[in-house]
């Protein structure tokens, strides 16, 4: 079968199971306790993740511990013409300080331009993941695009229930070092043959 034809049943599939689960803010808070307790986590100064869109994993926790904690936040700004993504630092938690942008990801209301690579650990939005790191996204490549463009840890932010035993995947795709859900925190097959590999 082709693998485009099973990204696109596969993102339909596991877009309505995510919009049917229940106690998402609950189950957010407990991806977020996991996450404060990663030590890579703990040392990073500068944070890059997105800006919760419909029923994904919601990230206000994360913001609102990571501003706490004296940590700079950057959030990705979608270019939908060029399917590249710019960034721009996040000072407040103040919705009314946020627009809808592009493709309707949230966005701050005023774009405070932040350098390139600045960020030492990157949270990635999902809609299916399997251990090998292959994640699924919403068909647009921004990640696949961003994440080759500057390396650095990638962690993926799902539920539990968008585990699949395979995503489909092509070469271009680009793995995620860990994930992590209200259940566990998951390191990679990807993350574990590169430390193996390391030693």
């Amino acid at each position: 079968m082709d693998t485009v034809y099973q990204k696109t049943t596969l993102r339909r599939t596991m877009r309505r199971r995510r919009e049917k689960l229940d106690r998402r803010d609950t189950r957010s808070r407990m991806i977020l306790e996991r996450i404060t307790g990663l030590s890579e986590y703990q040392a990073a100064t500068v944070i890059h993740t997105y800006l919760t869109m419909g029923s994904e994993v919601d990230t206000s926790p994360l913001l609102a511990d990571a501003l706490e904690r004296g940590k700079r936040v950057v959030v990705p700004i979608v270019q939908a013409h060029t399917n590249n993504m710019t960034h721009s630092w996040l000072t407040s938690l103040n919705l009314e300080e946020r627009e809808v942008g592009l493709l309707g990801t949230p966005q701050p209301r005023v774009l405070m331009n932040a350098p390139d690579g600045v960020w030492n650990l990157v949270f990635v939005p999902l809609l299916a993941f399997d251990r090998w790191g292959y994640r699924l996204g919403y068909g647009k490549g921004f990640y696949d695009q961003f994440l080759r463009r500057f390396p650095c840890t990638a962690v993926g932010l799902a539920f539990a229930m968008q585990e699949v035993p395979t995503v489909p995947h092509e070469a271009h795709d680009v793995r995620l070092d860990w994930v992590v859900t209200e259940e566990e925190t998951i390191v990679t097959r990807s993350a574990h043959d590169a430390m193996v590999r390391r030693s």
